[in-house]
């Protein structure tokens, strides 16, 4: 697998026996040169990119917080919902922490009761493990 672009530290384009790929992980386009052989073992996520793949888009827009922070939720919730993630599922995740993250960074407070019976209802599981003792994103701004 073979470097091609990084889109930042944490997402980077691939080629991979002649398929582009876009990876994901922690570190995964830090310092890398073209050509270079990516770290396999850091790969988290990978998606097969086509000529107009919303997908390459999509990703190239998440900052490198909101990739990692969607692969810690991704990695927790996993196992207790015992469910995988589709890649649409992740890149909807990671769409939604990083339009909160915006909202965090811009000062747009949101009253969470908005939102809370909704879920609750709707997402019982879910919820549940949101509210987990330890369960809390925390974000760097």
């Amino acid at each position: 697998m073979k470097f091609l672009k990084a889109f930042n530290n944490s997402a980077a384009l691939v080629e991979d026996d002649g398929t582009e790929k876009i990876v994901l992980g922690k570190g995964i386009g830090f310092g890398l040169k073209k050509g270079q052989d990516v770290d396999q073992s850091k790969i988290e996520r990978c998606f097969v990119t086509t000529e107009q793949s919303d997908e390459v888009e999509q990703v190239k827009e998440f900052t490198a917080q909101t990739i990692d922070v969607t692969n810690q939720i991704v990695k927790l919730v996993e196992p207790l919902l015992q469910a995988k993630f589709s890649d649409y599922q992740y890149l909807a995740l990671a769409d939604h922490i990083d339009f909160a993250v915006t909202r965090i960074n811009d000062h747009i407070d949101i009253d969470p009761a908005n939102n809370d019976w909704e879920v609750k209802n709707l997402f019982p599981k879910e919820y549940a493990i949101s509210k987990k003792p330890g369960f809390k994103i925390e974000v760097q701004h």
